[in-house]
């Protein structure tokens, strides 16, 4: 008699373990669930920057937000390209990532959600939480799954924009940066003999950041390049300033 209720205090136990611990054949049907969505999130710490890549069925974007400047890409993916990240998350035991806390400060970095029905799962690489080393492939493998999806559309809605320097831009130890693009620097400037010198860059429409040192001035500008095609900077009485067309 008690070998039996020994027995089955041990067959409960570990049926609760199972039902805890889940494996992905568990978890993940073997088809791509209608409602699948996949969010890829990176922060800047203390800094007031961020991106977001979102994939479901029925809509996707990705987002950059820079110090309150958000430029967002909108697009739709074939069923082809969504079956072949939901096989990355599946392939990859996304569910069975660990991750484990160590106390850091101002730590950013990135996270990845997953979602249909009433499964939900979020694997955060940021802040105190960090990827076990045993399972950092195949965290990396979705993450770049999603992100060659992501950046491939971001590209496509992407055109040239040009921003010229004028000679008149004189400060050796100046700068100008656009979005992530150091365009100008003062320790060498590079103007031909036009006096001028163009920076090409392939950039999504929408409102830009543009900090920069010069002379005596520090600021941080809000650029919306919305049906632009270029910009002009340019310094007049000791300020810089700036056209776009």
């Amino acid at each position: 008699m008690n070998f039996i209720i020994l027995t089955l205090l041990f067959l409960y136990s570990c049926n609760l373990k199972l039902a805890g611990n889940k494996t992905t054949d568990d978890v993940f049907p073997e088809k791509r669930p209608s409602d699948f969505t996949i969010v890829y999130s990176e922060n800047g710490g203390m800094l007031d920057i961020s991106e977001t890549m979102f994939i479901s069925k029925d809509s996707c974007y990705y987002e950059k937000n820079k110090y309150r400047n958000i430029v967002r890409v909108d697009f739709r993916l074939s069923d082809a390209a969504l079956d072949s990240i939901y096989d990355e998350v599946v392939k990859n035991k996304f569910n069975e990532i660990e991750t484990y806390s160590k106390k850091v400060y101002d730590r950013g970095g990135n996270s990845i959600s997953v979602s249909f029905g009433d499964t939900n799962f979020r694997v955060s690489n940021s802040g105190f939480s960090f990827i076990e080393k045993d399972w950092t492939e195949e965290y990396k493998s979705v993450m770049e799954t999603v992100s060659r999806y992501a950046e491939s559309e971001w590209e496509k809605k992407s055109s040239e924009f040009l921003i010229t320097i004028e000679n008149s831009v004189n400060d050796r130890v100046g700068y100008i940066m656009f979005d992530n693009f150091k365009v100008f620097d003062g320790e060498n400037p590079r103007f031909n003999k036009l006096g001028e010198f163009t920076n090409r860059l392939r950039l999504a429409q929408g409102v830009y950041s543009m900090n920069y040192k010069y002379l005596n001035d520090y600021k941080l500008d809000s650029i919306n390049i919305s049906d632009k095609i270029g910009m002009r900077i340019f310094s007049k009485s000791g300020r810089l300033e700036w056209t776009l067309y």
